[in-house]
């Protein structure tokens, strides 16, 4: 059994973000298949998960032996390697892996690199609450109040420094709000139009700043808003699929 990749660099480092939502999950793991990895992973607090589909045609070369096997699991530090991605830099990667020994290789034109494989420490996920996996692609199953199109947030969640961020939906408006206790507040409207009612959704800044920097796009994600369900973040093209649900902070 052996898995062979090669890819341009930044696809692998988005992919190593992406299935450790940027190190929030410490030990996440691969499940690599004929055609195509994926990726069920969750934190070991249960706040946050992220489910992921690379699709071959996500890399240059896609090359998976795994026998008679439905899938080889390959977990890894998400600390250890992130550090690792950042310090590629050439144009493309090549990864080698072979269970016997217990080992991810990387290679670029300048550099070598040597992970071992671990086991995740959050455990195996059996079931997958809130959305299904299909074959080549995830959808979520909950109905949600809001389902809309906006850009990455980044510098918006940094705003204050302050711990909770609120989505909120108010005459027909979509923001994203933080406040402090001094009377400090920052607000930055998404979309206007909406037809629906309003409420708001309060969620830890922390994972939000994780979820939104773990996004392979730049551009624009889904966002799927419901009041006291888990948030729902998508990411997807031709490629690639990447969803995360996140459980919204429950107020006093």
């Amino acid at each position: 059994m052996r898995i062979d990749l090669e890819l341009e660099t930044t696809r692998f480092q988005n992919l190593v973000r992406a299935v450790s939502i940027n190190g929030t999950i410490e030990t996440p793991m691969l499940r690599f298949q004929t055609n195509k990895v994926k990726a069920i992973n969750k934190d070991i607090a249960n706040v946050v998960l992220a489910c992921a589909i690379f699709r071959d045609r996500y890399f240059i070369n896609y090359s998976a032996d795994i026998g008679n096997e439905e899938e080889l699991k390959v977990g890894f530090n998400a600390e250890k390697l992130l550090k690792i991605c950042k310090q590629l830099s050439d144009e493309t990667t090549e990864v080698h892996i072979e269970p016997e020994t217990h080992k991810i290789e990387i290679k670029t034109d300048s550099q070598e690199v040597s992970a071992p494989i671990v086991e995740s420490i959050a455990g195996e996920m059996k079931s997958v609450p809130s959305i299904e996996i299909k074959e080549d692609t995830i959808e979520f199953t909950d109905s949600a109040m809001l389902i809309e199109q906006i850009p990455v947030l980044k510098k918006e969640i940094e705003s204050l420094g302050e711990s909770e961020t609120r989505f909120i939906v108010k005459e027909g408006e979509l923001s994203v709000q933080q406040e402090s206790v001094d009377g400090y507040s920052f607000a930055q409207k998404l979309k206007k139009g909406l037809n629906v009612e309003d409420f708001s959704v309060l969620a830890a800044s922390d994972y939000l700043s994780a979820i939104f920097s773990s996004m392979i796009t730049n551009d624009m994600i889904e966002i799927r808003l419901t009041k006291d369900y888990p948030l729902g973040f998508m990411d997807r093209d031709d490629s690639y699929v990447y969803a995360v649900l996140l459980a919204p902070r429950i107020e006093d």
